[in-house]
C-alpha cells in the first residue's frame, strides 16, 4: 500500500529525472531518496524507474502511480490556494520569483514592502526559467511576456526597452560607432545559447553579424559587468544600462527591441488580501522604473 508521501516521491522523481535532483526538491539527502524509492518499489511490487544515461525514466508500471500522484497534488494545491484566499491572516508567507536581471529592481522594493507589512514573510526566488505557479513553485512572478496559461492572470506593468551599450573606457580605446556598419570592427559580449531565441539576443546577433565575440554568459548581471569592465559592446535592458555611470548607450537612434513586463499570479489567489497587498505595492514600485 502506498501512502501520500510515496505518491509525492514518485511524482517528484519523474519530474526531476534523478534521485539527487528529487532529494533537493524534497530537502533530504540523495541516499535517503534512494532508500525511499527502494521501499516504494518493494511495496508496489514492480520497478518504477529505469536508468537511461544520467536520467531516471518512469517504466510503464509507473504511469498509473504518476497519474494518481498528479491528481492528488492538484487537489492539495487547489486547497492551499483556497486557504490562502480565505484565510490571509494565517497564510502570510509569499514567494515571488523573477529572472536574475530583475534582482536589482525587485529586491529594494520587497525590502520596503516587508518593512511596511511586518505580518508578511516574503521569499524572493531567482530563476531564469518560468516557475510553475499552478504547482505553487511561487505565488507571484515578474515575467517578460503575457501569461499564456489559462489558470494564470496578470497585470502589465511596464515595457522593457533594450539598448546597445559600451563602457566609456572601451569607447576611448576604440572609435565610437556612428552607424550599424561600423559595428563590424568592434568586439561584443553576449548571452549564450540558453536564451538564443529571446528577441533581445536575436537583435544583438543581427547587429553584431560577423563582429568578434569575446565572452558569452548565461547571466544578464554578468553581461552587465563584462560591459562595465570594458570587454566590448552588448545589448542590455535600458533599466539596467542607463543607471550604470560607466556605460554609454551606443547608436541610440537605431530602433531597438521592446518587451512587455507582467506581474503574474494564479487566478484563485486574486481574493487573497495578502496577495493583493503585495501586488499593489509591487506595481506602484516597479511602474515608475519603466515610465
Amino acid at each position: 500500500m502506498l501512502g501520500p508521501q510515496d505518491f509525492r516521491d514518485v511524482l517528484i522523481i519523474s519530474r526531476e529525472g534523478s534521485l539527487k535532483a528529487a532529494a533537493i526538491v524534497l530537502e533530504i539527502d540523495a541516499s535517503t531518496m534512494g532508500r525511499r524509492l527502494e521501499s516504494i518499489e518493494a511495496r508496489f511490487g514492480a520497478r518504477l524507474f529505469m536508468r537511461t544515461g544520467r536520467r531516471l525514466e518512469p517504466t510503464p508500471d509507473a504511469a498509473s502511480v504518476v497519474a494518481a500522484a498528479g491528481k492528488i497534488e492538484a487537489v492539495e494545491l487547489a486547497f492551499q490556494r483556497e486557504m490562502l484566499a480565505r484565510e490571509p491572516a494565517s497564510v502570510n508567507r509569499l514567494t515571488i520569483t523573477c529572472a536574475e536581471w530583475g534582482v536589482p529592481l525587485l529586491t529594494p522594493i520587497l525590502v520596503e514592502v516587508a518593512a511596511r507589512h511586518s505580518e508578511l514573510r516574503l521569499h524572493l526566488r531567482i530563476e531564469n526559467r518560468a516557475l510553475d505557479l499552478v504547482r505553487r513553485e511561487a505565488d507571484l512572478a515578474l515575467r517578460i511576456g503575457r501569461p499564456v496559461e489559462k489558470a494564470l492572470v496578470g497585470r502589465r506593468i511596464g515595457v522593457v526597452r533594450y539598448g546597445l551599450y559600451a563602457a566609456a573606457s572601451y569607447l576611448e580605446a576604440h572609435p565610437p560607432p556612428r552607424t550599424v556598419d561600423d559595428l563590424e570592427g568592434h568586439v561584443f559580449c553576449a548571452l549564450d545559447h540558453s536564451v538564443s531565441r529571446a528577441p533581445n539576443v536575436r537583435w544583438q546577433a543581427k547587429l553584431a553579424r560577423d563582429a568578434r565575440l569575446i565572452l558569452q554568459t548565461n547571466s544578464m548581471l554578468s553581461l552587465v559587468e563584462s560591459v562595465r569592465a570594458g570587454g566590448g559592446l552588448a545589448v542590455l535592458p535600458r533599466v539596467l544600462g542607463d543607471v550604470q555611470p560607466e556605460l554609454v548607450r551606443v547608436l541610440p537612434v537605431v530602433a531597438s527591441v521592446e518587451r512587455d513586463l507582467w506581474l503574474v499570479l494564479h487566478r484563485d489567489l486574486r481574493r487573497s488580501r495578502a496577495i493583493r497587498t503585495v501586488v499593489d505595492e509591487l506595481v506602484s514600485g516597479i511602474r515608475p522604473l519603466f515610465a
